[in-house]
């Protein structure tokens, strides 16, 4: 039996072992606390009467990693295209889970309450698609401060 014929499967076993799962490609998670600031998006207009909620969420997550946040008010779309291109960490607002920008940006479940339907609009966080362990992390977030 040849020797090397068990080191290939060996060495990917080894390496799946190193990678980080759920991943971030774009390093959010990692940038996040090694910046010491979450950058985050609040969708304003109808929404704004639901700021302080916003708020709140944003601040459990920022202590749940240890970092400030550095908060900005805008439209929705204008939110999660500086989203989508990196600028910021998390979008917030009162959000259908299906919608147009599925394929762009991952959402989070409801926010403050159990999910009423995947097209309806309710207070949750958005954030750049792919970047799984981040998304993880303010699930686990939500999931803490759930009845």
């Amino acid at each position: 039996m040849n020797p090397f014929r068990l080191f290939l499967p060996t060495l990917l076993f080894c390496l799946a072992g190193c990678l980080e799962i759920p991943s971030d490609p774009l390093g959010t998670t990692r940038n996040v606390e090694a910046a010491g600031k979450m950058r985050v998006g609040f969708v304003g207009g109808e929404a704004e009467n639901r700021y302080p909620e916003m708020e709140h969420f944003a601040a459990r997550v920022a202590e749940a990693h240890g970092v400030d946040l550095d908060g900005r008010i805008g439209a929705e779309g204008a939110l999660l295209r500086a989203l989508e291109e990196a600028e910021l960490d998390l979008v917030i607002g009162v959000l259908p889970e299906k919608s147009p920008w599925n394929e762009r940006v991952a959402f989070t479940r409801s926010v403050v309450r159990p999910e009423p339907g995947k097209r309806v609009p309710v207070l949750r966080g958005a954030v750049h698609n792919g970047e799984n362990r981040w998304l993880l992390s303010i699930e686990r977030v939500i999931e803490k401060g759930r009845p």
